[in-house]
C-alpha cells in the first residue's frame, strides 16, 4: 500500500497509474486524490470533528454528519458526552478500536477520493467493529 501511494519507491519495477509511471506525477496532487485508512490508526488529542476537518479543512458540518454516517460512525458519535466537540485523547485512547476506524473511514470519505485504500482496516477489531467498517464499506460502494 505505501509503494501505490508513493510513500516509497520500488527497488525494482515500477508502479503505474492510469499507465504513466508514479514518478511522473507530482506526488501532492497523486495523493490529494486518495483517501487511505491505515491499519494502525492515528487520532489527534484533539476532538472528534477537529481529527474529520485534518482531511478538509473546508468541509462543513453537513458534509462531516454524511460521512460519518456512511462509516457507521455518527450513532456513537452522538453517544459521546460532547458529540462532535468531544476531545478523543492522545491517539484516540478514549475510543474503542473499530471507533478509531470508522472515524479515520470518515475522515478518508471526507476527502472525496477518487481512490479509497483500506490496509488491512479490519485486522485488529473485534467480530461487532469489523461487521460494522464492511457494513460501512458496502454502504460506500452502493452511494458511489
Amino acid at each position: 500500500m505505501k509503494l501505490t501511494i508513493g510513500f516509497y519507491e520500488p527497488d525494482k519495477g515500477v508502479i503505474l497509474a492510469d499507465k504513466k509511471p508514479l514518478q511522473e506525477f507530482d506526488i501532492y496532487s497523486f495523493r490529494h486524490h486518495i483517501g487511505y485508512v491505515p491499519q494502525d490508526t492515528i487520532l489527534f488529542n484533539d476532538t472528534v470533528k477537529n481529527n474529520l476537518l485534518w482531511s478538509n479543512e473546508k468541509a462543513i458540518e453537513k458534509e462531516i454528519v454524511e460521512v460519518c454516517k456512511l462509516a457507521n460512525a455518527h450513532e456513537f458519535i452522538m453517544d459521546l458526552s460532547d458529540g462532535y466537540d468531544t476531545v478523543v485523547g492522545e491517539r484516540g485512547v478514549r475510543l474503542s478500536g473499530g471507533e478509531r476506524q470508522r472515524i479515520a473511514l470518515a475522515r478518508a470519505l471526507l476527502r472525496k477520493p477518487e481512490l479509497l485504500i483500506l490496509d488491512e482496516a479490519t485486522s485488529a477489531l473485534d467480530s461487532n467493529s469489523e461487521l460494522l467498517i464492511k457494513s460501512a464499506i458496502e454502504n460506500i460502494n452502493i452511494n458511489q
